[in-house]
């Protein structure tokens, strides 16, 4: 098994590292040409499109993999499925477009709006397709087509934001995306439909489908209630202030957790009915996901001013602030998220639900004060703490299907997070002696992860010095 994680796992960072990359490099890009106004236009599109399209990729995908005696019916009936809710989403979009204007009090969305909602039938194609890659761990031909796709549609986004394309740009280069990726998976997994339909099997599918839609939904109207409330209590641009500050949180720490968790989702699955495996499996994803998350956060932390000043302009200024208080968040996220994988694995996405639930009326409880005061640092504030509330719930959760608890979990990374905090204080003493922006993130950023990896493997934390053998060895 280690071999096929190592493999699944290199393909899967080089498919999320290079693709966001890409994207990253664009967006930064477009956002030297373009404002926060045109960028707010959008994101407060995909508050909307969002929530539309969890509800058409997320459950059945899942559904199929958890199921072990799957065939070619069950990817046929979900597919037709797939699509069909698909153009209906779009339908919506298309006849509540004046609404979601209205409502962010934001004109130009109602076409902004339609034209994205176009993503919702593109993506629908390939749901299946993206589900046995998955099943398989074949990240390989992922990466392939996600690469290709980002590089194209962004060269596209930046010649049409240099030509005074406007928020079109980022329009057009988020379908040419979605309409490159879809049809260069269509062309590699070379998978052609064929009935027949089953109600049966959809039906059996949704058993397991529902719950987890219904969960990974609520999860996702939080955290587009949370955007909708900045920009609509505050206004767009602080939305979109968020939203970049967010996406260098999702460049390193988040892409790190999902790049590792696609890979567990089989394997958890395969070990369903094991629960000392299971747990070992949960233990070992924490720990040596936490070697790679801690030390990015500690340095988003540390360097946010100089990140910020460097990579974008004066504009965004507004950023640093933002960054570092979300940055904080990470470690728990990536914690919750394996826990979460738990339930899919088992086959309990009632739990799931039923969790989602409880995490939300809490979390909620939280927002709501800082919108009464309408203090725009404590409604950021407000996401570091409910994370950290939403871990301890979750592993509570799942103590039942792999029985450890918070402070199990959260003793596998201590050494870590004790290497982390001395390089980011060290870092963090060099910014004060160092004026210069540009030294301080680059340079100062690599001695940090010089001294953070001395720290690791002098004192061998979480077998470091064996995984790493282990990484040589499979190399050659």
């Amino acid at each position: 098994m280690a071999g096929r994680v190592i493999n699944g796992v290199s393909w899967s960072a080089i498919q999320q590292f290079s693709t966001q990359i890409v994207q990253f490099v664009v967006t930064i890009v477009i956002a030297k040409i373009l404002t926060p106004n045109e960028f707010g236009v959008v994101a407060a599109s995909m508050i909307v499109l969002t929530i539309l399209q969890v509800i058409n990729e997320t459950g059945f995908g899942a559904a199929l993999m958890q199921k072990l005696d799957r065939d070619e019916t069950d990817f046929f009936s979900v597919f037709i499925l797939n699509v069909a809710m698909g153009i209906v989403l779009y339908l919506f979009i298309v006849f509540t477009a004046p609404l979601w204007a209205s409502v962010f009090k934001t004109p130009q969305l109602e076409t902004v709006i339609k034209f994205l909602g176009l993503n919702l039938i593109i993506n629908s194609l390939v749901v299946v397709q993206r589900t046995k890659l998955f099943i398989n761990v074949d990240f390989k031909t992922y990466t392939k087509a996600s690469v290709a796709a980002a590089v194209v549609s962004g060269g596209i986004g930046i010649y049409m934001a240099y030509n005074g394309c406007g928020v079109y740009a980022l329009v057009a280069q988020s379908l040419i995306m979605s309409l490159l990726s879809t049809l260069l998976i269509w062309l590699m997994v070379k998978w052609i439909p064929r009935g027949p339909f089953s109600f049966k099997r959809i039906k059996s599918l949704f058993n397991y489908a529902y719950k987890l839609i219904l969960a990974r939904l609520i999860n996702t109207v939080f955290n587009e209630i949370f955007a909708s409330v900045i920009a609509v209590v505050f206004n767009p641009a602080q939305l979109a202030l968020y939203n970049r500050s967010n996406s260098f949180l999702s460049m390193t720490s988040s892409n790190v957790v999902q790049i590792v968790q696609r890979v567990s989702i089989p394997l958890m699955c395969e070990k369903q009915n094991s629960e000392s495996e299971l747990r070992d499996i949960l233990l070992k994803f924490i720990s040596n996901t936490a070697l790679i998350i801690l030390p990015l956060i500690t340095l988003l932390f540390v360097l946010a001013r100089p990140l910020i000043l460097c990579l974008l302009n004066e504009n965004w200024i507004g950023c640093i602030g933002i960054l570092q208080i979300i940055s904080i968040s990470g470690i728990f996220y990536s914690i919750s998220a394996f826990n979460m994988n738990i339930f899919n694995a088992t086959g309990r996405t009632d739990l799931a639900l039923r969790c989602e639930v409880f995490k939300k009326v809490i979390s909620i409880c939280i927002i709501a004060i800082a919108v009464v005061f309408k203090n725009f640092d404590a409604l950021i504030w407000s996401c570091t703490i409910t994370a950290l509330i939403e871990c301890y719930i979750n592993i509570r959760y799942t103590y039942s299907q792999v029985h450890t608890s918070f402070w199990t979990q959260i003793k596998e990374i201590y050494k870590t997070a004790l290497c982390a905090v001395t390089m980011g204080i060290i870092v963090y003493a060099g910014t004060l002696l160092i004026p210069n922006i540009y030294v301080q993130l680059f340079v100062l950023g690599a001695i940090g992860v010089i001294i953070y990896a001395i720290l690791c493997f002098i004192f061998n934390v979480s077998n470091i010095r064996q995984t790493a053998c282990l990484i040589l060895n499979s190399a050659r």
